[in-house]
């Protein structure tokens, strides 16, 4: 038998994608769609409702024209996760209005489940801007790892 402890895994679902903004407005002025840069800003919160084991993975994308820095989408997401038993997996942080993983190695989840909200939320804006210029120029994949600050990096 080895001493190694016996680790749980957090088990976690998908329950709930609410939109809570789309803002889309066709640029202004002349553009050949294949010419024009756009940037986008992705821009992901993390929330937690410890008592009711929900996670919450709220993105707001801002796309802008390079050129002209002509805003023309303006989206908020939240995706909506259960985590069972998530209280034992966390603890307060000093405000105790925070939270943070208890084991760094588990915070891989928020990685998982961030990369799962980005990819979904692809789809989602790719959905809705069906027809604009914006179907043709999709938020970039990324690594959702670049959004997760940590202790030892």
């Amino acid at each position: 038998m080895d001493n190694k402890e016996n680790k749980k895994l957090i088990s976690y679902s998908l329950s709930g994608i609410k939109s809570n903004r789309f803002n889309f407005s066709t640029p202004k002025g002349k553009f050949v769609v294949e010419e024009v840069k756009i940037d986008y800003t992705i821009n992901p919160t993390i929330k937690y409702n410890i008592e009711e084991d929900l996670i919450f993975i709220i993105i707001n994308v801002i796309a802008k024209i390079n050129d002209t820095e002509e805003i023309i989408l303006d989206s908020e997401n939240t995706f909506i996760y259960h985590a069972k038993d998530l209280k034992t997996f966390m603890e307060p942080l000093e405000d105790t209005k925070s939270w943070k993983f208890k084991d760094q190695k588990d915070e891989g989840l928020i990685v998982t489940i961030l990369g799962i909200s980005i990819s979904t939320l692809r789809g989602i804006l790719y959905e809705k801007s069906r027809g604009t210029i914006l179907e043709l120029k999709l938020i970039p994949i990324v690594n959702p790892s670049i959004f997760i600050k940590t202790e030892n990096k």
